[in-house]
């Protein structure tokens, strides 16, 4: 539990780290200047007023970021590279997650963007370069008054199966 706090992980070199955030508010967590490998996993539980980043990073394995109940939350992931990265939000109302400037293997995102939330990909490098089986970018989330933007961004997997989308767009909610 964090009200008003921050948590600030800067030029580390960590092994297997696992954050879980209960009933966080007014609060920032930071991962900068650092490496994680072994499947960093980072879960927030009733996330009110909070902002998250991870900035000039590595990443190895699997990124899974488990967002349960986030309300007027700032997810920002900036000129880091990750191995694969899973978004998985139960409910976001009023919550933007952004990408920019990353470069992964595999992005995957389902669970729902409702109220005014916003996932959006800016200049980022999606490239499986591993697998032509696995496809590079998966989307499966469901998108109510909310946003999904893809922009100055590269989705490809050897040439072939880069982009799936299945999202199903509700009252409002844009692609583009």
């Amino acid at each position: 539990v964090m009200d008003s706090g921050l948590f600030v992980l800067n030029a580390s070199s960590v092994d297997a780290l696992t954050l879980s955030f209960v009933a966080i508010t007014n609060s920032q967590v930071a991962v900068m200047n650092s490496t994680l490998s072994s499947s960093p996993s980072f879960t927030f539980t009733t996330a009110t007023d909070f902002e998250f980043a991870i900035a000039n990073s590595t990443l190895a394995a699997t990124t899974t970021f488990t967002l349960t109940t986030a309300t007027n939350m700032t997810m920002l992931l900036t000129s880091s590279s990750f191995d694969k990265i899973r978004l998985l939000p139960t409910t976001m109302k009023y919550t933007s997650a952004i990408l920019q400037n990353c470069n992964m293997s595999t992005f995957f995102t389902s669970g729902t963007y409702s109220l005014n939330s916003t996932l959006q990909l800016d200049q980022c490098n999606v490239i499986n370069t591993v697998s032509t089986i696995t496809t590079a970018f998966m989307n499966s989330a469901t998108f109510r008054d909310s946003l999904l933007e893809i922009r100055r961004t590269t989705i490809d997997t050897n040439g072939i199966f880069a982009f799936f989308n299945n999202a199903h767009v509700y009252a409002g909610g844009i692609h583009r």
